[in-house]
């Protein structure tokens, strides 16, 4: 819907409710035009997304405008005991780690989440890419399998971790740094000028 399509809606309508017959014609002619148009100037822009495979962001947004896909708006919650609510929810894994910290993966190259530039929605997009390049071909067809791990970084027990460096082959001193890094983390939750109280974590990664 462009602003010369509104304009021309407008026109008909008008010439519509002036009763003239061969200028109501013509303007639904020149409005089925400029629609036309418009669509094939959208379709063209939708089009362009696609061109270039690699460009995973631009992918999502083709995607995003095909679907008319809407984020949803953040809710801002006045109610002070919130975010002791929210605190409570993020440290609810603490209380089933009885390991006691002892000093003493990396992640795979198709990992999406937690890297800069590299959502989870391009996981989506390069997952609905390779599909649809593979359906391209004769008599193919695709199988998925989605693993939910819940909670899978909020669960970590730092103590265990360690030792699988350690396998891996980091020497004493990073696995050391590591665990440091990952037990006696003080977290609260801070929403709008609301503050919870603090909790110390040993249980999951920032």
């Amino acid at each position: 819907m462009t602003a010369k399509v509104c304009v021309l809606l407008k026109s008909k309508d008008s010439t519509f409710r002036g009763g003239d017959k061969t200028a109501l014609k013509t303007a639904r002619a020149k409005l089925s035009r400029v629609i036309r148009e418009a669509k094939s100037a959208h379709a063209l822009r939708i089009h362009g997304h696609f061109q270039n495979s690699g460009h995973s962001r631009r992918m999502w947004q083709g995607i995003q405008a095909i679907t008319n896909y809407k984020t949803t708006p953040s809710a801002r919650d006045s109610d002070t005991s919130l975010p002791d609510t929210l605190k409570e929810f993020y440290a609810r894994f603490e209380a089933q780690n009885s390991v006691a910290a002892r000093k003493a993966i990396p992640p795979p190259n198709d990992q999406f989440a937690y890297r800069p530039n590299g959502p989870t929605d391009n996981a989506i997009t390069t997952t609905l890419h390779l599909a649809l390049i593979h359906l391209d071909n004769k008599d193919s067809y695709v199988r998925m399998l989605f693993i939910d791990f819940s909670s899978t970084f909020n669960t970590i027990i730092p103590h265990y971790l360690i030792e699988k460096l350690s396998l891996l082959g980091l020497n004493t001193s990073l696995c050391n740094w590591i665990l440091d890094f990952l037990t006696g983390r003080p977290q609260s939750v801070w929403i709008g000028n609301s503050i919870s109280s603090t909790t110390t974590l040993s249980t999951g990664a920032p």
